[in-house]
């Protein structure tokens, strides 16, 4: 498993702020004569007032990669691939 994107980019106004994260993780499987590749992607925006803390920022971050790995444990292709060649 690679983590090819984690990222929080905050855009701030003097009253308010927009938030969007983004992750994207690669999973690869294989055995000796078969290879299973698959790109999970997760995308979320928030806005809010005030100004965004480091807090925010992580718990914004780690909710996605949560959401993307649940994606991951759920993913039928990847159960089938496993159950076939492990």
């Amino acid at each position: 498993m690679d983590l090819l994107d984690a990222l929080v980019k905050v855009e701030h106004s003097v009253f308010s702020h927009s938030m969007d994260t983004n992750v994207q993780i690669q999973l690869v499987a294989e055995t000796t004569d078969k290879k299973f590749v698959k790109r999970y992607t997760g995308k979320a925006t928030s806005e809010g007032a005030s100004s965004v803390s480091v807090e925010d920022m992580e718990i914004a971050l780690n909710s996605l990669l949560e959401a993307v790995l649940q994606d991951i444990a759920r993913d039928q292709q990847l159960t089938t691939f496993m159950n076939e060649n492990f």
